[in-house]
């Protein structure tokens, strides 16, 4: 199908001045609300559970907002090569703040898992939109001095978030996590529209309609089997294998519809490039790390240990900012050692992290989970900047879009698919606990719920207690031991395969200030 694009006129990076410098503060605080969500949000989530009685739709909390942003994302970066930045970024931006005020007016979890979808499809849109158009209007080495404000960013709210969050949750109603995000969201909108301008040219294009649709069928399938598997789902079945086998031949469609496609979401061409293809095996990593450990470890916190938000939000803390303070740096690191060598050290310390969160026990201080945690920010910081500019220095701009898409999709969709199933596997362990414990089918939801609810633990019996937590304990043990093996795999990766990137001259848009 063809459709009415935009074509860039210009073939030079946007020149130095007072210009670039208002929209890219009009990107840094894009950025922010990004970032809001996630350090804010995460360490609040196992209380909103709690309250309102939903443990077994909490890994769709994470999911639903996880499965529309990485779906979406190849679809947005596509589209911005086609149409450019600025419609994509308003669209996205609008849908963004109208889940945002859903999640925060929700009454059930049914509700709030529904706003999440609808938050991260508008989601989907804003980051990978900010890191196309940094790489639009900085060259590779100017990007390194600019990746260091964007990761200030970041590092703000990774030091402020959890500890915003867990005030929020103590003192004030739950919802005001979400709608505080509101008015930031409206500031980096009406930035952009004042800074964000784009010289265009009509033409027409073809739309890859196909490939959006059997791609979010197919991982739509796998997540809903990842998710239900021995609960609603039984191991087996005919609807479970129905799911799966549908999955996978929508996902065999798409990599065919791509192959044929125009106009790919996703550039199947561009992942024959070393860069490209070993950079989106480092974001598998750093997705990875990043959904599990920030889904997961308050569960262990709260759960397992008994300890309230304040003690998960230092561990996350520890993690988000030691991340964004390595990221300050990741970019000069990148340009002086190389790829190679970052994309190495990055990955051997989130390994490191990560087998420390495996072997955590109950009688570890808080600070050292912390200590293991910012170990493994850390190597996310210097690594994930290395396989963000990598794969953007090996292709020319009219790919620059969807192969910096491809970064998220690759991050997003390993977070999306590995906390489902985590999830899956931690509540089917759960509600078994519970019936076993004496709790009917009805009663083990809740029961799960007041565990993980510090106000309301007390109201459960200490065996009872003791029993779920026995459960939890082990349960999360395996599911940070998949991920360390998980890094572990990534790091041979790159020690085999990571050479060093020769950037390709691009010819990137000409982005002007408003008049």
């Amino acid at each position: 199908m063809t459709a009415t694009a935009v074509r860039r006129d210009s073939t030079s990076v946007m020149p130095a001045g007072r210009e670039r410098q208002l929209l890219t503060f009009a990107l840094l605080i894009a950025t922010a609300t990004v970032a809001f969500e996630t350090q804010v949000v995460t360490v609040a989530l196992p209380s909103i559970t709690g309250e309102l009685q939903g443990i077994s739709l909490y890994p769709w909390v994470f999911s639903g907002y996880l499965l529309m942003s990485t779906i979406t994302a190849p679809l947005y970066g596509k589209l911005a090569d086609v149409f450019g930045r600025r419609p994509l970024f308003f669209f996205g931006f609008t849908v963004f703040m109208t889940g945002t005020f859903l999640c925060g007016a929700s009454t059930s979890m049914p509700l709030l898992v529904g706003a999440r979808v609808i938050q991260g499809l508008g989601a989907g849109a804003i980051l990978p939109l900010v890191l196309t158009v940094l790489g639009d209007i900085y060259t590779i080495k100017d990007r390194a001095r600019v990746q260091g404000a964007s990761a200030g960013v970041w590092g703000f709210f990774s030091f402020l978030g959890p500890s915003t969050g867990a005030f929020i949750i103590e003192s004030m109603s739950w919802r005001w996590v979400f709608w505080s995000n509101l008015p930031l969201c409206i500031l980096a909108l009406g930035l952009l529209a004042v800074f964000l301008r784009e010289g265009i040219a009509r033409k027409q294009v073809n739309i890859d309609y196909a490939g959006a649709a059997t791609l979010t069928g197919g991982v739509v399938c796998i997540l809903l089997v990842a998710l239900e598997g021995g609960r609603s789902l039984a191991w087996g079945g005919t609807p479970m294998i129905l799911l799966v086998g549908v999955g996978v031949v929508l996902l065999v469609l798409f990599g065919i519809v791509e192959r044929r496609a125009v106009d790919p979401i996703l550039p199947f061409g561009a992942f024959r490039i070393r860069a490209v293809a070993v950079g989106n095996a480092g974001n598998v990593l750093i997705g990875a790390a990043q959904f599990l450990l920030t889904s997961f470890l308050p569960l262990l916190i709260q759960g397992v240990r008994g300890e309230g938000a304040t003690a998960t939000g230092l561990v996350l803390t520890a993690l988000g900012f030691a991340w964004s303070l390595a990221a300050m740096v990741g970019g000069r690191l990148f340009i002086i050692l190389g790829f190679r060598r970052v994309s190495i050290v990055g990955t051997g310390l989130v390994t490191l992290g990560c087998l420390a969160a495996t072997f955590a026990s109950d009688g570890w201080p808080v600070w050292v989970i912390a200590v293991a945690m910012a170990l493994t920010g850390v190597g996310q910081g210097i690594s994930s900047t290395a396989f963000l500019y990598a794969p953007q220095a090996s292709v020319p701009w009219n790919q620059r879009g969807a192969v910096t898409s491809s970064t998220q999709f690759a991050r997003n969709m390993a977070g999306a698919v590995l906390v489902a199933i985590g999830g899956g596997w931690l509540n089917a362990h759960l509600f078994g606990a519970a019936m076993a414990a004496g709790a009917t089918a009805e009663e083990a939801g809740p029961m799960i719920s007041r565990l993980l609810s510090v106000s309301e633990r007390g109201s459960l019996d200490a065996s009872v207690v003791a029993d779920l937590g026995a459960v939890l304990g082990p349960v999360l043990f395996e599911i940070f031991g998949l991920l360390t093996l998980l890094a572990f795999a990534i790091c041979i990766v790159m020690i085999v395969f990571a050479r060093e990137v020769r950037p390709v001259e691009a010819q990137p848009v000409h982005i002007a200030a408003a008049d």
